[in-house]
């Protein structure tokens, strides 16, 4: 989809169009790039980093939740601040897509019981990349960051209060 921009995509879902307009008091963008700082992304790696949070919480935005865009923002920071950082290289898109597959992976999001619910295909369509690019770079991602279904930083509350393996 457009090098990456899942725009058209979801105002094909017509999704687009159903996210409310933010007041003054609300959140212009859900992250400000001043707020890299916040999330401790060494300058270096800003730009790429801004590159893959963009496309992260428009998806995000778009198809779930704001945890969800708080837990890619989370994921991309952590990937940004490794050494050395592997978001160096590839496509934006791709490493955008990986974070939101992994996360979606450990958080169950591609079973239908479970809510927010996507498919792996609508996650692709959304970004314009592969299904096997999105599972390589969730692999990637899960191995990197020691993520899984047990790792309480990288799950949505609702799956860390249905799960008895976190709560011990």
């Amino acid at each position: 989809v457009n090098g990456g921009d899942a725009k058209p995509y979801l105002r094909h879902l017509g999704v687009l169009d159903s996210i409310p307009p933010l007041s003054p008091f609300g959140r212009e963008k859900l992250v400000d790039m001043a707020d890299l700082g916040e999330l401790k992304i060494p300058a270096a790696m800003r730009p790429a980093a801004e590159a893959i949070i963009a496309l992260t919480d428009q998806v995000c935005l778009g198809l779930l939740d704001d945890e969800y865009a708080d837990l890619a923002r989370h994921v991309a920071a952590k990937l940004a601040r490794k050494r050395p950082s592997p978001i160096q290289s590839g496509r934006a898109s791709s490493w955008a897509g990986g974070v939101i597959y992994a996360l979606g992976q450990v958080n169950f999001l591609f079973d239908s019981a479970t809510k927010p619910h996507v498919t792996a295909d609508d996650l692709s369509a959304a970004l314009g990349v592969a299904k096997s690019t999105l599972s390589g770079k969730a692999k990637q991602i899960r191995d990197l960051l020691k993520m899984s279904w047990g790792t309480p930083e990288f799950l949505r509350e609702d799956m860390i209060e249905a799960s008895p393996v976190i709560w011990y």
